[in-house]
């Protein structure tokens, strides 16, 4: 069934606020759109498993949860990392982890955020009132964590939290600087080309302590320089989903033998990023984001480039996403 996403701006009433890009501002943001809501937005319905001084769990409706904590071990705006897990009991004790990954606001920046979500399902955007063309990939930021789409039912490791495809562990700089590590976030996806997909860290359905490395695939590559006019002008595109793909899945066999492609274990295709498609058509790079296309009778936000000359060909569906 379909799922209604809720889209949370940094412009709602009553929407708490970046400043300084602390750990304690970042969560608040996150727990507000996830457990509590604010003014008269509702929240998701996750579930918040725990708190420590500097770390948090996030539990969804689905398969997993993912677990917040601060890059320096202080609440201070030098990054947060984000690692999705089964399960959790603490920030050092989790079942079956995915890579740790960081994500971080710089004050004066990427304050503007953005949450789309659904119970089961969020993406994350820390951006910057700008246009398209003139972005500057290190102040904006962005990360998903939840389940995948179109997969298999009862898959036990669709849950993955990740904020780059080029990086497997990784941190960000310890200073408060800008740093290029702050850029390789999921809108690189506009750009980056298959070998420096490192591979997200993805278990077997059925639990087992065995994972395997899945990269993001979708057809149009490599992405437009030139695109419409504007945003109206676009009047029909071709919208394809971004699916994960087995890395290697040509020669790889999962852990029973089975090669990939007939596996149920390690399945060629695990599903799919809940919303996001890939275009033919790429978007003018010269409106305002955050700026909103029209497909299907359906709104879909349109994501930065990491590259000044590109124009985007990314798009998430902000009303309704597969489950």
């Amino acid at each position: 069934m379909p799922k209604a996403v809720t889209l949370y701006r940094w412009d709602d009433e009553s929407a708490p606020q970046l400043t300084s890009g602390t750990y304690s501002e970042i969560i608040e943001v996150i727990e507000a759109c996830l457990v509590t809501g604010y003014g008269s937005k509702q929240p998701l319905g996750w579930t918040k498993l725990f708190t420590e001084a500097t770390a948090c769990c996030f539990q969804n409706k689905g398969a997993g949860c993912v677990v917040f904590s601060s890059n320096s071990g202080a609440n201070d705006n030098k990054g947060v990392y984000l690692q999705g897990a089964q399960s959790a009991t603490s920030s050092t004790n989790l079942v079956r982890a995915g890579w740790k990954q960081s994500i971080k606001v710089h004050t004066g920046h990427n304050v503007n955020w953005m949450v789309l979500g659904t119970d089961t399902a969020v993406y994350v955007i820390f951006g910057y009132i700008a246009a398209y063309a003139i972005q500057t990939p290190k102040y904006f930021v962005s990360c998903f964590f939840g389940d995948l789409s179109n997969g298999i039912s009862q898959d036990a490791g669709k849950f993955v939290a990740l904020s780059s495809f080029m990086d497997e562990d990784f941190s960000l700089e310890t200073v408060t600087t800008i740093g290029t590590r702050t850029g390789r976030n999921l809108d690189f996806l506009n750009d980056i080309d298959g070998n420096s997909k490192k591979g997200v860290k993805i278990f077997d359905s059925d639990a087992a302590n065995s994972f395997s490395l899945y990269v993001p695939e979708g057809p149009h590559l490599p992405v437009n320089t030139t695109s419409a006019n504007s945003l109206g002008s676009i009047s029909s595109n071709s919208l394809v989903a971004i699916t994960m793909i087995f890395k290697n899945y040509e020669t790889s066999k999962d852990r029973a033998g089975e090669w990939v492609v007939a596996s149920s274990l390690s399945p060629a295709c695990r599903g799919t990023l809940p919303g996001m498609y890939n275009t033919l058509c790429a978007h003018p790079n010269d409106v305002i984001w955050p700026a909103f296309v029209n497909y299907g009778g359906q709104q879909h936000l349109v994501l930065r480039v990491t590259q000044i000359a590109r124009a985007s060909k990314l798009v998430i569906n902000t009303e309704m996403w597969d489950d």
